[in-house]
């Protein structure tokens, strides 16, 4: 068995955002099958059940021999609960996979994709976050505090 050859993307240590920012989460029971490496970008969530392979068998061969290709997920992707991820795929940046999806293909940019096989289906449209009243009360409150 090979060691394990998984990177999450980490920040320069010159980057002048918050490392606070950066995050990656893989959920439990998530299986890493990694013959070959596998790279996670950064604010990207694989969830719960899910299964990333890059490895299988070449059916078409007497011997069934074992082929490994690497995987790639890009920055602020998501891959939802019990999909499957076939060898040398990879799912573009801000990419959703939507859940039981089996990826056969890679997955363009910002794009939502979901099925068994997984397609596009349509272009990802973020709506604009409007903080709570709450909210905003609670951060005056807290910078009213700090200024004491």
């Amino acid at each position: 068995m090979r060691p394990l050859d998984l990177t999450i993307a980490i920040p320069a240590r010159n980057d002048e955002r918050n490392l606070e920012q950066f995050f990656s989460a893989i959920g439990r029971r998530v299986w890493l099958y990694n013959f070959a490496p596998i790279r996670i970008g950064t604010n990207t969530v694989v969830s719960q059940d899910s299964v990333l392979c890059t490895s299988s068998h070449d059916y078409t061969h007497p011997h069934l021999p074992l082929y490994s290709r690497e995987i790639i997920v890009g920055d602020e992707a998501w891959i939802a609960a019990n999909c499957f991820v076939m060898p040398g795929i990879t799912v573009g940046s801000g990419a959703v996979v939507g859940a039981c999806s089996v990826v056969t293909k890679s997955i363009p940019p910002w794009m939502v994709c979901a099925g068994n096989p997984c397609r596009p289906l349509k272009p990802l449209r973020l709506r604009r976050h409007k903080p709570q009243a709450g909210f905003r009360k609670l951060r005056q409150h807290q910078s009213q505090s700090n200024n004491r």
